[in-house]
């Protein structure tokens, strides 16, 4: 199923849409697979009103969380040190 999942590229990144609908609520929800290149982001910083989820499998990635830059690692299991 992963290598069916259309890929959209953006220089070193790729990503696959996974889930794109709405909840039982109505409320929208959004789920995607993305490989960065070394020291690539996905996309300018932004804000979320509500809640994201993130995994990350493999590597390093640095979270800015209300102005708090956290490195996340592969694997990491504890994401309160991202609070």
């Amino acid at each position: 199923m992963y290598e069916e999942l259309v890929v959209k590229k953006n220089g070193e990144n790729e990503s696959r849409a996974v889930l794109d609908g709405l909840t039982h609520s109505n409320y929208p929800i959004e789920t995607h697979i993305t490989s960065l290149g070394p020291g690539m982001a996905p996309h300018a910083p932004h804000h979320h009103v509500n809640e994201e989820v993130l995994m990350l499998q493999t590597g390093q990635l640095d979270v800015m969380i209300e102005g708090k830059t956290t490195r996340a690692h592969g694997g990491q299991r504890d994401f309160r040190a991202l609070e």
